[in-house]
């Protein structure tokens, strides 16, 4: 999957271990901006925004669960 920006691609396990290093706060604003990003837009492929935000929406669930 590619990032829009800088057409970069996207890698899920560097985006995770970068979500499991930040703190609650952090975590509740990166979800926040990603969320902003998203929008209501449905594409019918995922853009890397969409997977990084559910990747956000897991790891909270994770946190918050415990």
């Amino acid at each position: 999957m590619s990032s829009p920006i800088g057409f970069r691609e996207f890698s899920e396990d560097k985006y995770l271990k970068f979500v499991r290093a930040l703190s609650n706060e952090e975590l509740i604003k990166a979800g926040r901006r990603l969320r902003m990003l998203c929008g209501d837009v449905v594409t019918a492929t995922p853009s890397a925004f969409d997977r990084q935000l559910n990747i956000c929406r897991e790891q909270s669930r994770r946190r918050y669960l415990r």
